[in-house]
């Protein structure tokens, strides 16, 4: 008895968004101690929340992208996944920062995704 299986075609593409989503978040933490080295941060499980949450996000918004590459709605997806990413995970790094520097320059990054949530939301909406 043979039993027919369908693989999806946004399922091939898996383990090159989680690659992908893991390797940006490894880049901005990279990029944030290469413009101060005096930030520092105490892994909790709050900070570990964010770090999740901005994976998730970014995968999510990854996902639906590579679905359909050219749909207006796929790519308003993206970009505002990746609002959500950027807010997550500066939230997460401000929260935990262990200086107020370090809090200080974590809040910046945090608004460059809170500033543009509401306007990738109504984009996003605007186009569905």
């Amino acid at each position: 008895m043979e039993i027919p299986i369908t693989v999806r075609k946004g399922s091939k593409y898996l383990g090159i968004l989680i690659l992908a989503a893991t390797l940006i978040l490894i880049l901005l933490a990279i990029f944030s101690f290469a413009l101060s080295p005096d930030i520092s941060f105490h892994l909790t499980i709050f900070t570990l929340n964010s770090f999740l949450t901005s994976l998730i996000t970014l995968f999510f918004g990854l996902f639906v992208y590579f679905e359909n590459p050219k749909r207006i709605e796929n790519q308003t997806w993206l970009l505002f996944s990746v609002t959500i990413m950027i807010w997550s995970f500066g939230f997460g790094q401000m929260v935990s920062s262990e200086t107020h520097d370090a809090a200080r320059f974590w809040a910046k990054i945090n608004h460059i995704g809170t500033i543009f949530i509401p306007a990738t939301s109504l984009h996003f909406v605007l186009a569905f």
